[in-house]
């Protein structure tokens, strides 16, 4: 059996490492940011706890709250970072009580700096609806998010799978109506408080549903030209953006008389095997490319190389 640490590991400015074969138990939630964390470097388990009987939420497993700060989480080959699954609902004579939500594997309402995955980041399962002696079940409870941002993330690479719970079932009575299913949760939800300055889905990368309600990209790139707001060279099942995907602008030329860099894309699907399943685009959100550096081309809103 590998090493158990009761959670949560709280950040005193330092790196934390969890090691491979450890196991980090949320109380409730796994890791907490508090007082900073410079690089969280994660080749183990890290876990929100599960919720209890009676509607509770299930934990997170990495949290930045409001005005804190992690320089890096760096989810290693074998890591996974996840939420815990939401409580069930009690059961009652004419009437179950709801599910609890599972809880994020990793929420950020403060600054993560760069957040890279080439293992498993997984919001928790919805907790089951509670039954009845007659009338309805409860609801199930619904998935957590693989990683909510109600915050800043400067870059997010993805490399394997970031994916959301899985919904609750809803609670059978001995007599009556099943309650409903709880819905699962989205792979990444980029809240409209949330700004993520790059996001990079590589080539084996996965992700079930990116929602995005706030501003990813806009950032300039890492010479004269913009840098993409949002490039997939791997799978995105589901695309929904109701807020803004933006390339950055380009730069200035660096000498007198020269040609300025070009604007960077706002959604770039690249390669043959690059796939979005399914893109939706709300009434007034934008996905548009960046402007050109004087003399320089202006980005395309979506450069597409893909399949899907």
């Amino acid at each position: 059996m590998g090493n158990i640490i009761n959670g949560p590991i709280k950040g005193t400015g330092a790196d934390v490492t969890v090691s491979a074969g450890t196991t980090v138990a949320g109380g409730p939630t796994g890791v907490l940011a508090a007082s900073g964390i410079g690089t969280l470097t994660n080749l183990g388990v890290i876990a929100g706890a599960n919720g209890t009987l009676g509607n509770t939420l299930g934990g997170v497993g990495v949290l930045a709250e409001s005005g804190q700060t992690i320089g890096a989480i760096d989810n290693l080959i074998n890591g996974t970072i996840a939420g815990g699954a939401g409580g069930a609902g009690g059961a009652g004579m004419s009437a179950g009580s709801a599910g609890g939500a599972g809880g994020a594997g990793v929420s950020n309402a403060g600054t993560i700096t760069t957040l890279t995955n080439i293992a498993t980041v997984v919001g928790g399962a919805g907790g089951a609806g509670g039954g009845a002696l007659i009338g309805r079940g409860g609801a199930g409870g619904a998935g957590g998010a693989g990683v909510s941002n109600a915050g800043t993330i400067g870059t997010l690479t993805n490399d394997y799978s970031i994916t959301g719970g899985a919904g609750g079932l809803g609670g059978v009575p001995v007599a009556g109506t099943n309650g409903a299913n709880g819905a699962a949760g989205e792979g990444l939800v980029n809240t409209a408080a949330g700004k993520i300055g790059f996001l990079d889905n590589e080539a084996v990368g996965s992700i079930d549903v990116v929602d995005n309600q706030g501003a990813i990209g806009g950032s300039p790139g890492g010479g004269v030209a913009g840098q993409t707001g949002l490039a997939d060279a791997g799978a995105i099942a589901t695309l929904s953006n109701s807020g803004t995907i933006t390339g950055g602008n380009g730069l200035a030329a660096a000498s007198l008389g020269g040609v300025g860099g070009a604007g960077g894309a706002g959604l770039a699907v690249l390669g043959s095997t690059a796939t979005i399943d399914t893109l939706t685009n709300s009434a007034g959100a934008v996905i548009s490319g960046g402007a050109g550096g004087a003399g320089g081309a202006a980005g395309a809103g979506v450069a597409y190389a893909g399949v899907g």
